[in-house]
């Protein structure tokens, strides 16, 4: 009984994640009561996504190098680079053009291959490209960012390599070394139970991260909308033009990096941002939040209906 309804729970996890943006906007007060918990949060959620993986199992899965080099160098340095020429042309002001360009080279978010699972989608491409993904971007963004591209975020790319680097390795290894204490197999059986905390916590930082958001929402109207609309169509870029480089890999394998490539990990980043980082980066990662956790859901009827969801 009780697994069945951890199974369900997960199966929901695309509503919930878009009923916690929603209580964030909505319950300014308890966006600033959860705002101390963003930090760990997200170490959590990297613990608890590492914990789940066995990686000796995942290299056993490398059925498709080239699907995934590929798509690793696109989620990471191509699109990246794509959205600052973009954006050069419209500048749309320094905050934003930082926060979107952080946002185009971040890795993708801890729970996607859960949530590629549910959809129908490959979510052992997702798994690893997370993996790899997660592994690289503490050196690749800061030298995109800060050497490539010049952004001024008020840090020094080593420092900023540096702390994320530890932010991640530090929940990595943690997960790694619990996992040689318990054994996978433990971990195995609690994959429900793990899956419905992950999305617990992720309805928790959606909630915190909305902290202030609706105090601009009522100052700044137009602005913030305009960000809203600005979030979602870079959401649907990175979901059309990803899904479109894919397909040389197929329909699924294009759709899945499609998707992969869509929902980035601003947690992180926002973790380990200088205090003093313009106001308009945070706004901005905190309104990304509403296409990651809105559109899953949305898109779940079209996935399913073409993409059979694979047995849980």
């Amino acid at each position: 009984m009780l697994r069945r309804t951890l199974l369900y729970l997960s199966r929901k996890a695309p509503l919930l994640l878009a009923l916690g943006v929603c209580i964030g906007l909505i319950a300014p007060g308890l966006a600033q009561f959860c705002r101390p918990a963003l930090g760990p949060a997200v170490w959590l959620l990297l613990f608890l996504a590492a914990l789940r993986i066995d990686f000796l199992q995942s290299v056993l899965l490398l059925r498709r190098p080239t699907a995934l080099i590929a798509t690793v160098v696109w989620l990471l340095v191509i699109t990246p680079v794509l959205c600052w020429g973009i954006l050069s042309a419209l500048p749309p002001g320094q905050g934003l053009m930082i926060a979107l360009i952080l946002m185009a080279g971040a890795a993708p978010l801890m729970s996607t291959p859960s949530l590629a699972q549910l959809l129908g989608l490959d979510d052992k491409l997702a798994l690893l490209i997370m993996i790899v993904a997660m592994a690289l971007v503490p050196f690749t963004l800061p030298f995109i960012a800060l050497h490539l591209l010049d952004l001024d975020l008020g840090i020094d790319p080593i420092s900023w390599s540096i702390d994320l680097s530890i932010f991640v390795g530090s929940a990595v290894g943690s997960a790694f070394v619990l996992q040689k204490l318990i054994g996978q197999s433990r971990i195995t059986h609690a994959k429900a139970a793990l899956d419905l905390s992950i999305v617990f916590i992720l309805v928790l930082f959606s909630i915190a991260i909305m902290d202030g958001v609706t105090a601009r929402l009522i100052s700044e109207t137009d602005f913030v909308l305009g960000v809203i609309a600005i979030a979602f169509t870079a959401y649907f870029l990175l979901l059309g033009l990803s899904s479109l480089a894919g397909r040389i890999f197929g329909a699924r394998i294009g759709a899945s990096i499609g998707f992969i490539c869509a929902n980035r990990n601003v947690g992180i980043l926002l973790a380990v941002l200088p205090a003093g980082s313009h106001p308009d980066i945070f706004l901005y990662f905190a309104i990304w939040q509403m296409p990651m956790y809105i559109m899953p859901s949305l898109l779940a009827p079209y996935y399913q209906r073409i993409f059979k969801p694979a047995p849980q």
